[in-house]
């Protein structure tokens, strides 16, 4: 099973091919999934789409809490310094990504529309602190 991190890396690279594939713009996902655009890509959609299964996401999401339990140390959220909330907090925000991918996991085209929209720049934004979070 892959680690947490990589499934991140997994959803970042998959939001970062079809991205390109409709050059960031807002598309008919019905005709894109049908067009050549998407035909190029498909194979590396399907062999990322493989790895970010249920178990990975599940497992990437406890792997997350896990983290926040570390960085609270029994304390409260309040007693956290600067540093530390922004760990916590970048955490949670990865856990709604990863949340939003089981919840629209059966659906490509809405997951795939929230993916360039919504997924992939809080993925970007998040990614520099949770990945050596999830790696240590």
């Amino acid at each position: 099973m892959p680690t947490a991190a990589d499934t991140v890396e997994a959803l970042i690279h998959l939001g970062e091919l079809i991205s390109t594939a409709t050059s960031g713009k807002s598309v008919d996902w019905e005709t894109f999934l049908k067009g050549a655009d998407y035909q190029t890509i498909s194979g590396a959609v399907e062999k990322q789409c493989a790895s970010l299964g249920q178990d990975s996401l599940s497992a990437a999401i406890a792997a997350a809490t896990q983290k926040q339990q570390t960085i609270l140390n029994g304390r409260k959220l309040q007693a956290l310094n600067q540093d530390e909330m922004d760990q916590y907090f970048d955490l949670a925000k990865l856990k709604l990504v990863l949340s939003a991918r089981e919840a629209n996991a059966s659906n490509v085209a809405v997951f795939g529309s929230w993916l360039i929209e919504k997924g992939l720049p809080t993925l970007i934004e998040v990614a520099p602190v949770v990945l050596p979070l999830l790696l240590a």
